[in-house]
């Protein structure tokens, strides 16, 4: 990202970057299925957080092109049914979907994935990639024991720590793995943004509580997090839900999937016409950075409370020409300014050359 350093050598296209990503999630989920084969996808993220349902969406899009079909259950921690799953699914792996949730920030879903190695022993049991944080011991120790317990559980990591984490602490041996929201390939932007800016910040436990003061000294700037979704919008989704329902006769479980996957893209569309709000995005949300990744946007990322975001990007998506990494708000502003000033500049040089 052009920002009044020098550039780095080695920048790349946000092409690349996805591309590169998307096959080898290709390589890393054939290592479980193959065509024909069937499987299960527990854990749907029944939230408003998009990044979530960015990631659903990719491990879904992923999934159907290896196998070629559905999977056999599908379930949220709420409606999970251990009977139900195991009638469904005689025999083939229980994929676990992905994020930032294996460890005690966002304890349900732990205790869920503890709940499916205890339920399932010996079943293949496969967590799609995440990033791990624990802040006490003792869950640490619990998720050790489940897994050696299990004894057929496989983990697939985002990062370095993450990786340094499970083989040290869990006792299983990691496979390091892109986000699955990379399988969703390249995306178009979303509009050709009214804000100069547009400052996605976190609002909720993995933030750091950033002062947004400096933001005000820039020109035209939107703050916002994605986290609220608005009731008009709400309500037109779930109109287009019922019409839905009325016209298709499903079963049971085609019902809930198709809810789960039309909610899924909804939200994805949500959080990507936001991004694009911005011509240039400054945030501290992994999936904000991946889906600017993904769009091609210019965006400037800062961190979360435990290193989430700079641990995927030194895995990953350190290189891409569009990024810049800021350690602090005033930092990320002094960025935005200069890659405005640039801009402007590059307009300017363009309109007198005409």
């Amino acid at each position: 990202m052009k920002t009044g350093e020098s550039a780095m050598t080695n920048e790349i296209g946000h092409r690349i970057v996805v591309e590169r990503q998307a096959r080898l999630l290709s390589v890393q989920y054939r290592g479980f299925l193959n065509l024909g084969h069937p499987y299960a996808l527990v854990d749907f993220p029944n939230h408003s957080n998009v990044g979530d349902s960015a990631i659903w969406a990719g491990e879904l899009r992923l999934l159907r092109e290896i196998t070629g079909r559905d999977p056999d259950y599908v379930c949220d921690i709420k409606n999970y049914d251990r009977d139900e799953l195991r009638y469904s699914l005689p025999v083939g792996p229980v994929l676990i979907h992905g994020g930032g949730n294996f460890g005690d920030i966002w304890p349900r879903h732990h205790e869920f994935r503890l709940k499916l190695m205890s339920d399932f022993p010996g079943r293949l049991l496969v967590q799609l990639p995440q990033s791990i944080h624990f802040n006490d011991h003792q869950w640490v120790r619990a998720t050790a024991e489940g897994i050696a317990a299990h004894g057929n559980f496989h983990l697939m990591v985002r990062d370095a720590h993450s990786h340094a984490i499970a083989a040290d602490q869990l006792g299983v041996e990691p496979m390091l793995a892109p986000d699955s929201a990379f399988a969703l390939g390249p995306l178009q932007q979303r509009g050709g943004g009214d804000k100069d800016v547009m400052a996605l910040l976190r609002t909720d436990s993995e933030g750091v509580g950033r002062s947004v003061d400096a933001l005000e000294s820039l020109p035209d700037v939107l703050i916002d997090d994605w986290l609220i979704e608005g009731r008009s919008s709400r309500a037109s989704f779930r109109r287009s839900q019922i019409q839905s329902a009325l016209r298709l006769r499903f079963s049971e479980h085609e019902r809930r999937l198709d809810h789960y996957n039309r909610l899924a893209d909804w939200r994805v569309e949500r959080g990507l016409h936001l991004l694009s709000r911005g011509k240039l995005v400054i945030t501290d949300r992994l999936h904000a950075h991946i889906l600017s990744t993904l769009m091609g946007l210019p965006h400037i990322a800062l961190d979360n409370n435990y290193g989430k975001i700079s641990a995927y990007i030194d895995a990953w998506t350190h290189d891409y020409a569009e990024l810049a990494v800021a350690t602090e708000m005033v930092d990320a502003v002094a960025k935005a300014k200069r890659w405005l000033d640039l801009q402007t500049a590059s307009r300017d040089g363009a309109a007198a050359a005409a």
